[in-house]
């Protein structure tokens, strides 16, 4: 085919035709590439708002929409929008919308329906969040008045509902009575009661309690004020701190309570009237307990029968079949099962009468039966409370009690003899016999086994049979044996028999196992020695020297070893660093005894009576010297032993120390030692490093007083039977649990361990806790402190002959 060419003005004629159409037929625009979206929000002044492009997910916008906003989009896609929740208020629907142009979307936001109910001062109303116990009752219970009255009206509906007026309580306590107020309050006597709301079926059956919260879940509780006032500020009750925002309206009002953080008081606020709360029914543990009108003595024989009428209380909504025993030996209860009603089933009852006693509460309706109770024929002697158990499978869920029953049946009476009323004392390694009286009760013969229950650790009783004849009493020995390593303690036993009856007479009896112990004669002195301690024992007339002689023994635990005798009757014992002992005379005379038992006779000091030594060594005594003519004075003196004169060096002359002498008490370490003195409580401490002679800081005297001092040099002490603490600010801590008549020490192994003793014990105490571990042993005379800890103590006692004797014991 041929091309035919173009000349070049056809060409440009071509090009204009083509760029410039005729008429009716223009080129169309090209399409819109975006388009707007407005955003309106309304029913809130301002919401959150997300637009997100629905098919890739990005999000468009996301923020605030305060009435309207605008956005420019991409046209022909759609978008999702969603509004953010506005507290009170219900969020809107998300929408979506195609941009197939510029369109508006509209977020309606509306009021939520607020939770519970309006709060009323004076009543209770609302809907039990909980309740499915069909028709119920409410009343409020006083605790003041011991009161249980009824709202008005006091209806709780099939579905919870609840409006009724709170009753006024009949009785009143004070506001903060007994608490320490800081801050201001417009009154002070102003009487309040709180109630305590409890729900009960028509039948009068508690089912549980109605709690009260604020929309922000803050507990309310209601409270009956006698008078208008406020209150700001804290106060202190006990252990609890409360912080207050209190304005009381005379009549009814309602307070929350709120936890503060750790150590922070209780938050306590008044709650305004208006204040929108919700009620709900806490369902209580479900019980059925049993209740008698008749509560007179029930007596039994064997074989026989008695009924009495029954009514049962079903708490918490309690129902179906219940299963009845006596916790009485030998006695049944008929019948033995009881099936309760569910509670919705039970009708209209009769209202409450405003009485706190849930029987007296009881409707007609309640579950009412007649219960027999009858003595096999085998069943034995009792006298007691009659006890009716009510389970449900298998579980214990109430009960009930009728005071007294008596069982009247052959049996045995088994009672102590008047021998141990003041109690049993045994020593490891020995047997001793406890005596039991054996009596036939109504014509029991025959045989009747006597044994001994709650033995402590250690102590072991042979049973013993008696044979029994009607109108007499056999008397029996219980051999009790006592192991050698059983540990000291006091345990309450008792004598019983499987034919007994109830008790006719005591038959329990304090039995105490004292500390290991060995007889040591008439002694009354002890002092530590190294490991051991030495023990004074009796002073005798000597005839070779025509005066008295004593002898003294060195003990290592309870062996004897040492001994040593002196010409002279022994008024002190003064332990000395490293095992020596002095034994200080009459006149000058004084001993210094060795580990050994080797005896040095030393020049004794004028006035050295009694004293103390420190850790040198060196003697602490209060010496009288002549002043003027005929005059006397009481110094602080110091001698050290063994330097041949008796070279004595006066501490202290500026006080006058008494002309009775005082008693001095030293540390362990004997760095430390407190004077006190006989008639004025002007106690001193001395610093035996440094001579420094200070007021102790505590008024305690050597009448009727007794100081231990640690190694710290902390000072305890105690006075008329109170133990009693020095602090080092100068204040005194009293442990008022513990009656302590005297301090032996601390233990010198042990710093946190106090010996001390009441007039019939020894007691261990924990000076952190001011706890302390009592071993009763009757009489303690003296103790000591060891060095290798522990105490040594004497106790004593009347042998068989009428002698006394003295025990020396050791306690670690």
């Amino acid at each position: 085919m041929k091309k035919l060419p173009l000349s070049a003005a056809l060409v440009s004629l071509t090009v204009l035709l083509t760029a410039c159409p005729g008429p009716g037929k223009e080129r169309p625009d090209p399409s819109p590439t975006t388009y707007t979206l407005t955003l309106k929000v309304e029913g809130v002044p301002q919401a959150s708002v997300t637009v997100v492009n629905d098919a890739t997910k990005a999000e468009a916008f996301s923020g605030p929409v305060a009435g309207s906003k605008t956005l420019t989009l991409k046209a022909g896609d759609v978008f999702r929008v969603e509004g953010g929740a506005v507290n009170g208020y219900l969020t809107p629907a998300a929408q979506t919308v195609t941009l197939d142009g510029s369109k508006t979307v509209t977020l309606i936001y509306g009021a939520a329906a607020q939770p519970g109910a309006a709060l009323d001062l004076a009543r209770l109303q609302g809907t039990l969040s909980g309740w499915t116990m069909g028709t119920g009752e409410v009343a409020a219970y006083f605790s003041e008045g011991d009161d249980l009255l009824d709202l008005q009206p006091a209806t709780v509906t099939a579905a919870g509902a609840v409006n009724g007026a709170l009753p006024t309580p009949t009785a009143l306590s004070i506001l903060l009575e007994g608490c320490t107020f800081t801050g201001t309050r417009s009154a002070t006597n102003v009487g309040v009661e709180f109630a305590e709301l409890i729900v009960f079926s028509r039948s009068g059956d508690p089912l549980g309690t109605v709690t009260e919260r604020t929309a922000d879940g803050q507990q309310v509780a209601r409270l009956y004020s006698s008078r208008g006032a406020t209150f700001r500020g804290t106060a202190t009750c006990g252990t609890t701190t409360l912080d207050l925002d209190l304005t009381l309206t005379q009549g009814w009002n309602a307070i929350s309570e709120e936890p503060g953080t750790a150590g922070q008081p209780l938050r306590v606020r008044s709650v305004a009237p208006g204040t929108r709360v919700t009620l709900a029914f806490e369902q209580a543990d479900q019980q059925a307990n049993v209740y008698f009108n008749d509560l007179s003595e029930i007596a039994l024989r064997a074989g026989q029968a008695v009924s009495r009428e029954a009514v049962f209380t079903q708490v918490g909504g309690i129902s179906g079949a219940v299963t009845l025993e006596t916790k009485v030996p030998g006695v049944t209860v008929t019948p033995s099962t009881i099936t309760l009603p569910a509670v919705g089933a039970q009708s209209l009852g009769a209202q409450g009468v405003g009485e706190q006693s849930a029987l007296a509460r009881l409707a007609t309706q309640a579950v009412k039966t007649s219960l027999t109770f009858t003595a096999a024929a085998n069943a034995p002697a009792y006298n007691g409370p009659l006890e009716v158990v009510v389970k449900q499978g298998g579980r214990v869920v109430g009960s009930g009690t009728l005071p007294s029953l008596r069982v009247i049946a052959p049996s045995v009476s088994v009672t102590l003899g008047t021998e141990a009323a003041s109690g049993l004392f045994l020593s490891p390694g020995t047997t001793a016999g406890l005596k039991v009286n054996v009596s036939s009760v109504e014509g029991f013969s025959g045989p009747a086994t006597v044994t001994v229950s709650d033995l402590p650790a250690g102590v072991t009783a042979q049973p013993v049979t008696a044979q029994v004849t009607p109108g007499t009493t056999t008397t029996v020995t219980i051999p009790l044996t006592v192991a050698a390593d059983a540990a000291p303690g006091t345990a309450t036993v008792r004598v019983s028999s499987p034919q007994a009856g109830p008790p006719q007479g005591p038959d329990t009896v304090q039995l105490t196992v004292r500390p290991a112990r060995t007889a040591v004669g008439p002694a009354g002195q002890l002092a530590p020695s190294g490991d051991g301690v030495w023990v004074v024992g009796a002073s005798g007339f000597d005839p070779a020297t025509s005066g008295v002689r004593t002898e003294l023994t060195r003990y290592v635990g309870l062996q004897a070893g040492a001994k040593v005798t002196v010409p002279f009757s022994v008024g002190s014992l003064i332990a000395l660093p490293g095992g020596d002992v002095l034994a200080m005379g009459s006149d000058d005379k004084v001993v210094r005894l060795t580990a050994a038992g080797e005896a040095t006779s030393l020049t004794r000091p004028a006035g050295l009576s009694a004293g103390v030594a420190d850790a040198q060594g060196r003697v602490w005594f209060v010496q009288r010297t002549v002043v003027g003519i005929g005059g006397y004075r009481s110094v602080l003196a110091r001698w050290t032993p063994g330097t041949g004169a008796a070279e004595v060096t006066v501490v202290d002359d500026t006080r006058d120390y008494g002309q009775q002498g005082g008693r001095l008490v030293a540390s362990g370490d004997g760095k430390t030692l407190v004077y006190l003195p006989t008639y004025s409580s002007a106690a001193l401490r001395i610093d035996t490093q440094t001579g420094t002679v200070t007021p102790l800081g505590a008024e305690v005297s050597d009448q009727g007083g007794s100081v231990a001092i640690s190694e710290s040099g902390a000072v305890w002490f105690a006075q008329h039977s109170a133990l009693k603490r020095l602090n080092a600010d100068g204040s005194l801590t009293t442990f008022n649990e513990l009656r302590v008549d005297r301090l032996f020490g601390f233990d010198r192994q042990n710093p946190d361990v106090l010996w001390g003793a009441d007039y019939t014990s020894v007691l261990r105490i924990d000076a952190r806790t001011g706890k302390a571990t009592r071993v009763q042993l009757g009489e303690v005379p003296a103790g000591v402190t060891l060095g290798g800890g522990g105490l040594a103590f004497l106790t004593a006692d009347y042998d068989s002959s009428g002698t006394r004797q003295s025990y020396l014991s050791i306690l670690r």
